[in-house]
Formats: structure tokens, sequence, C-alpha cells
């Protein structure tokens, strides 16, 4: 069975990290306004300043510089009224900002318990089978059995196949045996033919002689192959054992967990 594999984005470090970047770009952006209003601030004071010392110095002056000083005064005086106004913005964006940033959290944190509440049967289903917890605890010796099985079975057939070798030999050579008595058993025969001076009858049963004894020899020597089948046979069934006690052992140590969580977790 294919191991199932479930891809879960989560999005919550995401959103954070971007709600803290504008965070902190709005106060690098108030920091920096109230620091131009402070220089502003300090630059209208000091002209000011200059403005209290000039006008000291010179009492009689053309009225066009009066105008010229109060509307300097003016100015400056609208300057920090902007900047107490844009301190106040300030402080109100970011008297808003807690609660939206908090309803983010919280809606971040809806959305991923939704998603982890719809897929947690199915990975903890696929986790149970990777570690093997849908199957009995002697899961482990059914799949060494089943892995060993194929060689049980080869070692089995060579020991039937040994033992059909060696008998079949064993009539071969007693079928061979049958044969060279029968031959032997002509050689008086002929003799005696020969004596009489039937020497045909005699090179009749020579050659049926011969034939025999040639027969014998193949049968003789297909024993001799049969029981070769049969040696070899025989020493395939340790061979065979061997490997059954191998493929056994390799496969309970693959799907021996011992007690750990599986690969990846």
């Amino acid at each position: 069975a294919m191991d199932q594999r479930v891809v879960v984005w989560d999005y919550r470090n995401l959103v954070a990290e971007r709600l803290r970047a504008e965070v902190g770009a709005d106060i690098a952006h108030g920091a920096a306004a109230g620091e131009r209003i402070r220089v502003n601030n300090a630059a209208l004071d000091r002209n000011i300043r200059m403005a209290k010392k000039v006008t000291t110095a010179m009492e009689k002056v053309p009225p066009g510089l009066d105008e010229a000083v109060a509307k300097a005064t003016a100015d400056a005086q609208t300057a920090k009224d902007d900047a107490t106004a844009t301190k106040l913005a300030l402080r109100v964006a970011k008297a808003s900002l807690g609660p939206t940033l908090r309803g983010t959290r919280v809606l971040a944190s809806n959305a991923v318990s939704a998603k982890v509440a719809a897929l947690s049967p199915g990975e903890a289903k696929a986790y149970a089978h990777r570690a093997h917890w849908d199957k009995p605890d002697i899961w482990g010796r059914v799949l060494a059995n089943r892995a060993a099985q194929p060689y049980m079975e080869a070692m089995t057939m060579a020991s039937q196949r040994a033992a059909q070798y060696e008998a079949y030999a064993k009539r071969i050579l007693h079928e061979a045996q049958l044969v060279q008595n029968q031959a032997a058993a002509m050689a008086p025969e002929i003799q005696e033919k020969k004596k009489e001076g039937d020497f045909t009858g005699s090179i009749r049963e020579a050659n049926r002689m011969t034939t025999l004894l040639e027969r014998a020899h193949n049968m003789d020597a297909e024993a001799h192959y049969e029981w070769s089948m049969a040696e070899s046979s025989w020493k395939s069934i340790p061979e065979w054992q061997a490997a059954a006690y191998s493929a056994a052992a390799a496969t309970a140590n693959a799907y021996q967990f011992k007690d750990e969580a599986p690969a990846g977790e």
C-alpha cells in the first residue's frame, strides 16, 4: 500500500510577519515624522529667538519688517500646531492597530484549527498505517514467513527431486545388472555352439550378447547421471534453507520499529 502524504501550508507565521512588518513600518514612519517635527520646532524656536534679538537691536526699522516678523511668528505657530496634530494622529493609529492585530490573530487561529480538525483523522490513519498499528503484533513474523516461503518451497522441491533421481538411478542400476547377468549367461552357450561347429549360431548369440552389454553400459551411464542429479539436489537443500533464513531475518529486521516513530515524523 502507498503511504499517504498530507501537506499542510501554515499561513499563520506569514500573516503574523506581514502584520508585524506593517506595524514596524508605521512606527518607523511615526518616529521619522516626530523627528522632523522636533527638528522643525527647534529651528523655529531658534528663529524666534533670533527674531527677538533682531527686534530688540533695531527699534527703528521700516514698517514692512515688523510685518515680516509677525508672519514668521505666525508660520512658526502653524508648524507647531501641525506637529501636535501629527502626534495625536500617531497615537490614534497605534491605539486602533492593537485590536486589528488581535482580531487577525484570532481569525488566523480559527482558520488553522478548522484545517487541522478536518485533516487530523486522515493524518492519524496514515501515521497508524506507516507504524503498522493496524496490523497484529505478530505481523513482522508473518511477513518474515512470507519472505522465506519461496525458498522453503524450493528446498522441499529439491528434496523431492533428489529422492526421485536417487530412486530412478537405483532402478536403472538394478536393470543394468540384470542385463549384464543375462549377457554373461550367454557366454557358455556361445562356446558350446562353437564346439559343435555351429558358427552361425555362435555368431548370432555373440551379437546378442554384445547388444546386451552395450545396453547395460548405457543404462549404467544413465544411472550415474541420475546419481549426479540427485547429489546436486541434495547439496542445494542447505543453500535454499540458508536463503530462507536470510530472507526471513532481513524482512523481520526491516519491519521491526522498536517503539520508534516512522521515518519523516
